[in-house]
């Protein structure tokens, strides 16, 4: 299962510099994002995905779906 965000930002050729400065906010916030580090989607990430014309509803369903999907691969490995 892939990040939304992850996907979002390829299907637009963005880097994750690209992607910051449309969202505004830093590199590391895209990274972290991308990484699942965060519990939700960050909302300036929500408004900059939804400029370019996702539904930012459906990124942050999906996005939760792909914590939990992260969480049930780690755990099996155990």
């Amino acid at each position: 299962m892939k990040n939304p965000i992850n996907k979002v930002k390829e299907e637009n050729n963005l880097t994750l510099e690209e992607f910051a400065i449309i969202a505004g906010v830093s590199q590391s916030t895209i990274y972290k994002n991308i990484q699942g580090s965060n519990r939700t989607v960050n909302q300036n990430i929500l408004k900059a995905c939804e400029e370019l014309g996702y539904n930012p509803n459906k990124i942050e369903k999906r996005f939760q779906d792909f914590k939990e999907f992260k969480k049930r691969e780690l755990l099996q490995k155990k």
